[in-house]
């Protein structure tokens, strides 16, 4: 069934192992499980890198395994109903993806493409048969792995639901900005992404986006440049949201 068809070959990484996997046991699935555990996942994980705009899965494929992000970003593509697949999410570190077609055995219902230069660990669906079939505990927290994938559909759907459109925008940054890959001045950032892309993200046209973000920038809570967004007061987006 081809499953590999879309993954990048192994690559020279752009961080160190040893790096690599500070960041994905730093938040997310992985980071709260046991040691035990962790040390079993990433000893069968294989760390690839993804130029801008590398498909690693795309809808319809079959297994494949599962990924964690260890630095930059992949977007969730989710399919329309008559129209092309359209962007959802930002995956960035210490999130895991792909596990729901691997532990299922379902064709794949999203596509997961990298927005930045990105880095991940890849485990092949043979070594979570693996890992799960070699204790109990260990297929348990596999199966954790699932309740973070509904909490980032959760929090999308919730931001969608916002009628306000510049509350949504504001609600969709906080949602995508990277909160522990943190800028030099400590200041969470959205890179890679074009103002259409935001637009995607919030359900929004591109000109309210852009008009959006200039008035957040005037109000000092923000600073736009090219394909990068600091958020500077996130409470007080937090603040315009409700």
């Amino acid at each position: 069934m081809g499953q590999d068809k879309n993954l990048i070959e192994p690559a020279k990484p752009q961080l160190d192992v040893t790096e690599a996997k500070r960041a994905v046991l730093r938040c997310g699935w992985l980071a709260e499980q046991d040691k035990a555990f962790q040390a079993v996942v990433l000893e069968r994980a294989t760390l690839r890198t993804f130029a801008v705009g590398s498909r690693v899965f795309e809808v319809g494929d079959f297994r494949g395994g599962i990924f964690g992000v260890a630095g930059g970003a992949f977007g969730i593509k989710v399919p329309r109903r008559g129209g092309e697949d359209r962007l959802a999410h930002i995956c960035r570190s210490g999130v895991w993806f792909g596990y729901d077609a691997s532990l299922s055995r379902r064709h794949r219902n999203l596509a997961f493409v990298a927005v930045e230069p990105s880095i991940a660990f890849h485990v092949p669906l043979v070594a979570l048969d693996q890992i799960a079939a070699s204790d109990p505990r260990y297929h348990r927290a596999l199966i954790k792995v699932a309740s973070h994938g509904m909490d980032i559909a959760i929090a999308t759907v919730s931001d969608l639901l916002i009628t306000n459109v510049q509350q949504r925008i504001a609600s969709t940054l906080l949602r995508i900005a990277s909160t522990h890959d943190v800028g030099q001045e400590g200041t969470a950032v959205i890179s890679g992404l074009t103002q259409e892309q935001i637009g995607e993200l919030a359900n929004a046209a591109r000109d309210v986006v852009n008009r959006t973000l200039k008035q957040f920038a005037s109000r000092g809570w923000i600073e736009v440049a090219y394909k990068r967004i600091r958020l500077l007061e996130p409470a007080a987006l937090e603040a315009f949201c409700s």
